[in-house]
């Protein structure tokens, strides 16, 4: 595929995007779930106690309620991620593993290749990583024309969600 780029992030926005749309949804239906749970507890006492405990022991449970709301979305998330990494599944947008064809011949096996990402820190080969990722940009010519601040494109469109800004 001449002129090609993987990482431009023009061939996964659409993706990116729906994906964005699909976890709000899982991160309502996690909060709603967590909701219930919270609600569902009782606040027991064997002797009567101040406001200030009571109002102590309320903040307390709002920030487990928080603290465990955001841990179990984000959980559900590098599951799905190592999931996928660790079987070397290759995406629709071969933002993972890319098949490497030099020649089609009936019933060849095409290889595959995993994908490398610059990251700020080096190279980072999705072959060895689940958490590959670089800064998004735009390509024209093989040219990198325009940064994107903020969004990450890596091999797992979960994963770009969570290293991305856009999840917080």
């Amino acid at each position: 595929m001449n002129g090609f780029i993987y990482s431009d992030f023009r061939t996964t926005a659409l993706a990116h995007f729906r994906l964005l749309s699909s976890l709000c949804e899982l991160a309502n239906d996690t909060l709603n779930n967590a909701k219930n749970s919270f609600l569902s507890n009782k606040l027991l006492s064997t002797k009567i106690i101040s406001y200030e405990d009571f109002i102590n022991q309320i903040q307390v449970a709002i920030e487990l309620f928080q603290l465990n709301a955001h841990s179990t979305f984000i959980q559900t998330l590098r599951l799905t991620s190592a999931t996928i990494s660790a079987n070397a599944l290759i995406t629709i947008y071969s933002t993972s593993w890319k098949f490497v064809v030099n020649e089609v011949l009936e019933g060849a096996i095409l290889p595959t290749q995993p994908m490398t990402y610059n990251h700020e820190n080096g190279t980072c080969s999705c072959g060895i990583s689940s958490d590959c990722s670089q800064p998004a940009s735009i390509y024209e010519n093989n040219t990198e024309i325009m940064f994107i601040p903020g969004i990450r494109v890596n091999q797992l469109l979960n994963v770009f969600m969570i290293n991305s800004v856009l999840i917080y």
